[in-house]
């Protein structure tokens, strides 16, 4: 196959650039979590600052969360940015933050400022991952629509959070999307795990090409009207790196039924494009390996599965579970209990 002539220049350069900031993660991301090429963000290997952040993973919001406040407001741009991150992602956010009033929450997490205090990520110093960050969080204001930002954190170690900027992009219309052809689709860099976001916005004859590159088993498939093979899925499950957030549950809450939960735990999350949204905050401060195997990093994948679904459908879903694979219906409904807002009145009866 011919691949496309890599120029910054012409009409056709807008899709390029897009393209790259959707494909070329793949090239990254065996890579997950390396050192960033500038370098670490300042502050990370401070020892108070390592201190919180690995209270954070065991769970300990109450300790941690302030102990990173006070860091961030002393001027640790690391602990700016993971404070940032977490109060950004619902997903990062445990029991304790979640059950805290709107005004002690703003002070806790947020700096002086606004209505209800700033995201720390703009104050976090100029490092590229947290420059690309804050472009990302305004992505109207740049040339380019964001793309540059996303380009740069695959770049800097943060093949994840390229990832989902990509998504992001994608479902904010980028012009770029909107001119596909077939040729452009003859890159090698296509990541294989984003196929669904070019087919969304291609012409027939491109999605025909799209459909050709996804395996049989690929689960987003159902992304694109196709159907999957239910066994080939189950290995994608167990074999795929993308996976790897069901996979670290399912080790932990069902060690003797792993199958039956990698898929019971997939769809629970969402489907694939919500799974490719559960990361570490920023792989420059956590790999994301470290990350998923701590508490708050399964945490995470369980409080994905309560966000997916309205109350209502919650249950339906938890009766499914009870039936098929009872030890994550288990976990899920833990954790559910802990984000259950109580009163206190009823809870000092006798």
């Amino acid at each position: 196959m011919k691949p496309i002539r890599r120029t910054s220049r012409g009409p056709g350069a807008p899709i390029r650039r897009l393209l790259a900031a959707i494909f070329t993660v793949a090239l990254t991301f065996p890579v997950a979590g390396a050192a960033a090429l500038a370098g670490p963000v300042p502050g990370s290997d401070d020892a108070d600052f390592r201190a919180a952040r690995d209270a954070w993973l065991q769970d300990y919001e109450a300790q941690a969360l302030p102990a990173l406040a006070q860091l961030a407001t002393d001027g640790n741009d690391a602990a700016r940015l993971l404070l940032g991150r977490i109060d950004s992602m619902p997903t990062l956010q445990g029991p304790y933050l979640a059950h805290m009033p709107a005004t002690e929450r703003a002070a806790l997490m947020r700096a002086p400022g606004g209505m209800s205090g700033l995201n720390w990520v703009p104050l976090a110093g100029d490092h590229p991952v947290v420059t690309a960050m804050t472009a990302l969080r305004r992505p109207y204001a740049a040339a380019d629509g964001g793309i540059g930002a996303a380009e740069t954190l695959a770049r800097e170690g943060e093949p994840l959070a390229a990832r989902t900027a990509a998504m992001v992009l994608a479902g904010r219309g980028h012009a770029g999307l909107r001119h596909l052809t077939p040729e452009t689709l003859e890159s090698p860099l296509v990541d294989s795990e984003m196929l669904f976001l070019v087919w969304r916005h291609a012409d027939r004859q491109a999605r025909e090409r799209v459909a050709a590159l996804v395996a049989e088993g690929h689960p987003q498939r159902a992304l694109m009207g196709l159907s999957t093979d239910p066994e080939r899925t189950a290995l994608w499950l167990r074999e795929s790196e993308t996976a790897a957030p069901v996979a670290a549950l399912c080790a932990v809450a069902c060690p003797e039924d792993n199958s039956a939960c990698l898929g019971a735990a997939y769809r629970a999350v969402g489907g694939h494009e919500l799974l490719l949204r559960i990361a570490s905050p920023s792989e420059t401060l956590i790999s994301q390996e470290e990350f998923l195997a701590s508490p708050r990093g399964r945490g995470s994948v369980l409080r994905r599965m309560m966000l997916a679904h309205t109350l209502r459908a919650r249950g339906e879903m938890l009766a499914r579970m009870h039936e098929r694979v009872p030890c994550l219906a288990a976990a899920l409904e833990d954790e559910i209990e802990r984000y259950r807002r109580r009163l206190p009145s009823l809870d000092n009866q006798p």
